[in-house]
């Protein structure tokens, strides 16, 4: 059951935060330290500027991240100057992927290795710029932190991403979710005709048990669910499964969560439990750091759209 604590109640769509703070503490093997938590989050707002985007829609995760640090303080000093060589290189963007790629990039290699992942970011950020002009953007320079954390090869990491974006496309006419997911399946070692193929595979199997996913954020776990060596039918019987249990929970009901957003939910927490066990393509230190990635970035795609659905329906009812 996710709970809500008092640091959490009055926080920007706060039941997202608190699944998503939960999910953190369970990915990390941790239990949840409310009491921890309220003082990173006191600290957080100590050394953190009002402005910065570490306070913005990204402040639950930073905080989370500081809970489950070691060192909370010596953690979050070494992600804002990640952060700051980051956007020393892009003046003018500022966004809640760059401080998820920073919090990638401190957490894979230190300020150290900063301005080697953030030239490797860029070189891969350009190459899909250059393919993809109009779908390539800063939403998705957390996913690429991703690839670049885990040793992926930057000509090789652009020409895979094309390649599954072609044989994926059809799928949605919402292209930027897949496009996402293709750069979750670049680290596949798979045929890319053999991803595209379970892919559609697994979307067709939630479809016949009434389970459909969400083609706006589900198709990024979905390229994470592909990886793993269990078979479709497995996977998608006990995504289903979590799904029924989470529904007749609090903070997951018809009225607290979006059924499609509930069932990305249960997508994470089968992931969770299942990702480093059966995948052998992935190290456990990458398949732990790619599954806390995705998790991560989908959570956050979701609590920007509540985030602006509830602006839009506040600015309507005025």
């Amino acid at each position: 059951m996710i709970s809500l604590s008092m640091e959490q109640i009055w926080e920007m769509d706060s039941n997202s935060t608190a699944i998503m703070s939960a999910l953190m503490f369970a990915s990390a093997g941790k239990s949840a330290d409310v009491e921890k938590y309220a003082e990173c989050k006191k600290l957080a707002k100590q050394k953190i500027n009002v402005f910065s985007e570490f306070r913005g829609i990204a402040f639950t995760l930073v905080v989370t991240k500081m809970a489950l640090a070691d060192d909370p303080e010596k953690y979050l000093d070494g992600a804002l100057e990640v952060y700051k060589k980051f956007r020393a290189k892009h003046k003018f963007t500022a966004s809640p992927n760059m401080v998820i790629a920073a919090l990638t990039m401190y957490e894979s290699g230190g300020v150290e290795k900063a301005d080697e992942y953030i030239e490797k970011i860029d070189e891969i950020y350009k190459g899909m710029k250059d393919k993809h002009p109009f779908l390539t953007s800063d939403d998705d320079r957390g996913f690429l932190a991703m690839l670049v954390a885990n040793g992926a090869d930057t000509e090789a990491v652009c020409d895979e991403v094309d390649k599954c974006y072609e044989a994926n496309k059809k799928i949605t006419i919402n292209r930027d979710s897949v496009l996402k997911m293709c750069e979750v399946l670049a680290l596949s070692s798979k045929p890319t005709d053999k991803k595209a193929e379970e892919v559609k595979a697994m979307i067709d199997e939630f479809k016949r048990v009434k389970k459909p996913i969400s083609k706006e954020y589900g198709l990024t776990a979905i390229g994470a669910l592909v990886m793993m060596d269990k078979s479709i039918d497995k996977i998608v019987a006990e995504v289903s499964e979590i799904d029924e249990y989470l529904k007749k929970k609090p903070g997951f009901k018809w009225y607290s969560t979006d059924y499609r957003f509930r069932r990305v939910y249960a997508q994470m927490i089968f992931m969770i439990a299942n990702f480093e066990s059966s995948n052998t393509m992935l190290t456990s230190i990458m398949a732990e750091t790619m599954a806390m990635i995705v998790m991560e970035e989908i959570i956050m795609m979701m609590m920007v759209s509540s985030t602006i659905s509830s602006t839009s329906s506040s600015s309507s009812s005025n």
